[in-house]
């Protein structure tokens, strides 16, 4: 009776594999990552390259995008483009009909798809994220040379940000609206 278990539970384990990958097998080597399926309302956007997929956070593999309170100056004005990389993420997942699909790597990152398309190669495309190896460098060369998103403006780079680095523009833009915040009510 454990045997005719077994063998039931190993086929239902068989159906359920070739029904997640489209009747392919997915042999679960080391050159093999493990593929996640979401459907888009259990994906939340945390930042410009880093998603919730259900109870998993994965940060998208070879990009590198403004953290999200970051801001770049564009003609002399501060632009929060932090807020604009996770905003063009979102938009990205809102538009997909079909599940997000991503293939895991090492680290907590993720290749993921959208309808075929990577959206790592898209947010650097549209000049929202950076290249961080040479996955994207074609993507990033494009964008440059559009002149789109960050390449449009001036900015640090995400990591020296992080680190405490920032603009000029951007350091007189915050103190302008703490000194806004401590100006007391008039009625």
């Amino acid at each position: 009776m454990k045997t005719h278990r077994l063998i039931l539970a190993a086929g239902l384990g068989v159906a359920v594999t070739l029904a997640a990958t489209g009747g392919r097998p997915h042999a679960q080597t080391s050159e093999t990552a493990p593929a996640v399926s979401v459907e888009k309302k259990d994906v939340m956007v945390l930042d410009g390259n880093t998603l919730r997929l259900g109870d998993r956070v994965v940060t998208l593999a070879g990009v590198e995008a403004p953290a999200l309170r970051q801001q770049c100056v564009r003609d002399q004005r501060v632009e929060p483009c932090g807020e604009q990389a996770a905003q063009a993420l979102q938009k990205i997942v809102d538009l997909s009909v079909k599940p997000v699909e991503c293939r895991l790597e090492s680290g907590g990152e993720a290749v993921c798809l959208v309808e075929g398309r990577d959206i790592g190669e898209a947010l650097v495309l549209q000049g929202r994220a950076l290249s961080k190896s040479d996955r994207y460098v074609e993507a990033e060369a494009q964008a440059k040379k559009g002149n789109l998103g960050l390449w449009s403006s001036a900015w640090v780079p995400p990591d020296q940000w992080r680190d405490g680095h920032r603009m000029p523009e951007e350091v007189a833009a915050r103190s302008r609206a703490v000194a806004g915040e401590k100006k007391p009510q008039q009625d």
